[in-house]
């Protein structure tokens, strides 16, 4: 699929639409919510490098949050939450495979 350049899909070389859904339709993130279970995952921040972290005893979590902890460019574009764009989390400066107290 062609798409204009400067748009978020040209950083890429694949889409992450089907994946999405598929998270949704196969994790239960309600039960995630509720504590039941720990979800963790760190990312990249695309616009400082940074890297944060993401756990659902913070915020809610949803598919985005699963997949901004996989998105390697150039195969998957970054991936938007709140308003900001992540990466894979290998890509950051400062996660180095520990997790914040």
């Amino acid at each position: 699929m062609a798409v204009p350049d400067g748009a978020h899909e040209a950083t890429s070389f694949y889409e992450t639409k089907l994946l999405k859904s598929t998270l949704k339709r196969l994790v239960d993130f309600e039960r995630i919510n509720t504590g039941a279970m720990r979800f963790r995952a760190d990312a990249a921040s695309v616009r400082t490098g940074d890297c944060v972290y993401f756990d659902n005893t913070i915020h809610a979590t949803g598919p985005e949050y699963a997949m901004a902890s996989d998105l390697l460019p150039p195969g998957f574009p970054a991936g938007k939450i709140e308003g900001e764009y992540y990466w894979d989390g290998g890509l950051s400066r400062t996660c180095r495979c520990k997790w914040p107290p």
